[in-house]
């Protein structure tokens, strides 16, 4: 009970920062890679698509317990537009009690901030798939999916649970033995994208890959 205590109250002040004006985890939109590294945060790149530019971080000012990394993408002008949050793998997890509880905290808190537009959380019966098997099913769109949309007038958010699928637990761990007993495996991820930002600027990349795609195939 202590311990949900504590992560309640650091995810409210982690909550408390938020504003319209801003974006997540001390950030706010439109801010350039150069005022993001100002603060502190190191970055790497990540990958490049057209006008989209990708890095990657462990930190950033203001940082909830559960993150592995995020994931920041600025547009052709250098302006913030999405930040990924991809939390630490859960593991050992075989009915998802614990994935289901972090979900559950940060949902609440989400819930309290910004519109709350819906939930869909299920897992499909006729799967046929066991009680254990709560992060297989996750792993397969088709199967289930857990996750949760927000908003307000800047942004939109969505959080949702992954499951990793248990064939590659097993191909990607030495100890074969460890791998069926950590089966129950799993992440956190929320996106937060700029309203209208991030839309507009996928828009651009769309339409600079259609004219490459276009002058590549033209005489």
């Amino acid at each position: 009970m202590k311990k949900r205590v504590a992560i309640l109250f650091i995810l409210m002040t982690f909550a408390a920062s938020f504003g319209s004006d801003n974006a997540m985890f001390g950030l706010k939109w439109g801010m350039s890679h150069a005022e993001v590294s100002a603060l502190g945060v190191s970055m790497e790149v990540s990958c490049v698509e057209n006008n989209l530019h990708v890095y990657k971080t462990g930190s950033l000012p203001k940082n909830v317990t559960m993150v592995d990394y995020y994931s920041l993408i600025f547009d052709e002008n250098e302006s913030l537009v999405k930040i990924t949050m991809i939390s630490k793998t859960i593991t050992g997890d075989t009915y998802g009690t614990e994935g289901k509880r972090s979900f559950e905290e940060l949902k609440f808190i989400l819930s309290s901030n910004y519109a709350h537009l819906g939930s869909r959380c299920r897992i499909n019966k006729s799967s046929h798939l066991n009680s254990d098997d709560f992060y297989q099913c996750l792993s397969d769109a088709s199967c289930g999916s857990w996750l949760s949309d927000f908003r307000d007038d800047a942004m939109v958010m969505r959080l949702q649970l992954f499951g990793i699928d248990r064939s590659i637990v097993e191909r990607n761990s030495k100890d074969k033995s460890r791998s069926q007993a950590e089966s129950g495996t799993g992440y956190l991820v929320l996106t937060i994208e700029s309203d209208p930002g991030f839309s507009i600027a996928v828009g651009k990349s769309k339409a600079l890959k259609t004219g490459s795609n276009r002058d590549a195939l033209g005489q």
